[in-house]
C-alpha cells in the first residue's frame, strides 16, 4: 500500500499547448470579443493546477500519515520475526553442529567396542598360555614325582663281612672279553625290568642278526634318560636292520620299569645287580665301596662273537651303534 500512494505522488504531465490559427484581417475584428475570451481562458488555467496541487499534497500527507502509522507495526513485526528466525537459524545451526557430534560420537563407540574385543581377546589368549604353563608345570612335577620316586628306591646295599663270618671262596679269575671274541657258555643270566631271568643266548636266539645292548650308569638320571632316548627313537630303525636292542645297568628290576614307564621305552633293560656281566665285559666301575656302569655299548652277531664293544657319550655310544648296525 505505502508503494502505491509513493507511485501516485508525481502529477502527470500537462498537455501540450494547443496551436493558434491565423486568421484574416476581418476575421480577428469579428472575432475579436471571443479571442479576448479565448485569451482569458489561459488566465484560469493555474487555479486549476492548484487544486491539482493541492489534491496531490492533500494525498502526499495521507500518505505520510499511513506510512507513519504503518511503520511501528511493520518494525514491531520485523522485531517480532527476528527473534523466531534467529531461534530458527540457532536451531538449525545446532542440528548442523549436532550431526557432527554424533558422528563423532558413533566413531568413539566403534574405538571403545573394538578395544574392548581386543581386549577379550587378549585375555582369552593370556588365559589359554596360562592354561597350557599349568599343564606344563603340572606334567613336569609329575615326572619330576615320578624320578624322585624312582630314585628314591635303594640299591641293595653291599653287606659288609662280619669278623666270625667264614672267609669266602676265592674268585675265579675272569677274563674280559674283547671284539672277535665269542660269548662264553658259563656267562651269567641277568633279568629284564619285569624280573624275569634270561641270558645273552637266550636274547641271541630270539633276534634275526645278533643284539646291540647299551650300558648306563643309573635309570633316570639326565645321561641315561638322553641315551635311552637317543636307542628308543631309533628302535625301529634297528629292528629292521635285523638288530634286538636291549638297555643294562645294575638298577633292580623296579627301578628299571619306573624307567621304562615314564620315559616310554620301546625295549626291555637288562638287570645286573651283581655286576657280573658287566666286569665280564670290562665296564664295571668302582669307586670306594660303591659299584656302577662304566657308560658303553657292544653288539653280539647271530653267531655269537662279539662285533662291538666301544664305551663313551650318550651321543657316542648311539651313534657307534648305528654305525655298526649300517643306519
Amino acid at each position: 500500500m505505502p508503494m502505491e500512494l509513493r507511485k501516485r505522488k508525481t502529477p502527470p504531465p500537462p498537455p501540450p499547448p494547443r496551436v493558434k490559427r491565423t486568421k484574416s484581417t476581418a476575421d480577428a475584428k469579428a472575432d475579436n470579443k471571443p479571442a479576448a475570451k479565448a485569451a482569458a481562458k489561459p488566465k484560469a488555467a493555474p487555479a486549476s493546477k492548484r487544486v491539482k496541487d493541492a489534491v496531490v499534497t492533500t494525498a502526499e500527507k495521507v500518505v505520510a500519515a499511513v506510512e507513519d502509522a504503518v511503520a511501528p507495526a511493520t518494525e514491531d513485526k520485523e522485531s517480532k520475526a527476528t527473534p523466531a528466525a534467529a531461534a530458527k537459524t540457532a536451531a538449525a545451526k545446532k542440528t548442523e553442529v549436532k550431526e557432527p557430534k554424533e558422528k563423532k560420537k558413533t566413531a568413539a563407540q566403534e574405538k571403545k567396542e573394538k578395544v574392548a574385543e581386543e581386549k577379550k581377546v587378549a585375555a582369552e589368549e593370556k588365559k589359554a598360555a596360562a592354561e597350557e604353563k599349568k599343564a606344563a608345570a603340572a606334567a613336569a612335577a609329575e615326572e619330576k614325582k615320578d624320578a624322585a620316586a624312582a630314585a628314591a628306591v635303594e640299591e641293595k646295599p653291599v653287606e659288609e663281612k662280619k669278623a666270625d663270618e667264614k672267609p669266602a671262596e676265592e674268585k675265579k679269575t675272569v677274563t674280559l672279553l674283547k671284539v672277535g671274541d665269542s660269548i662264553p657258555e658259563e656267562l651269567a643270566g641277568v633279568k629284564t625290568e619285569e624280573g624275569e631271568s634270561t641270558s645273552l643266548k637266550t636274547l641271541l636266539e630270539k633276534s634275526e642278526k645278533g643284539i646291540i645292548v647299551f650300558a648306563y650308569p643309573a635309570a633316570s638320571t639326565p645321561g641315561c634318560t638322553k641315551q635311552a632316548c637317543h636307542f628308543r627313537d631309533s628302535h625301529t630303525a634297528f629292528t629292521t636292520a635285523g638288530y634286538s636292542i636291549f638297555g643294562l645297568s645294575g638298577d633292580a628290576p623296579k627301578k628299571n620299569k619306573a624307567f621304562v614307564t615314564n620315559q616310554k621305552l620301546t625295549y626291555p633293560l637288562l638287570c645286573d645287580e651283581e655286576y657280573t656281566l658287566h666286569e665280564a665285559f670290562g665296564i664295571k666301575k668302582t669307586s670306594g665301596k660303591k659299584t656302577s656302569t662304566e657308560r658303553s655299548v657292544f653288539a653280539v652277531t647271530k653267531d655269537g662273537k662279539i662285533a662291538l664293544l666301544q664305551k663313551g657319550t650318550p651321543d657316542g655310544t648311539w651313534e657307534a651303534a648305528k654305525k655298526f648296525a649300517g643306519i
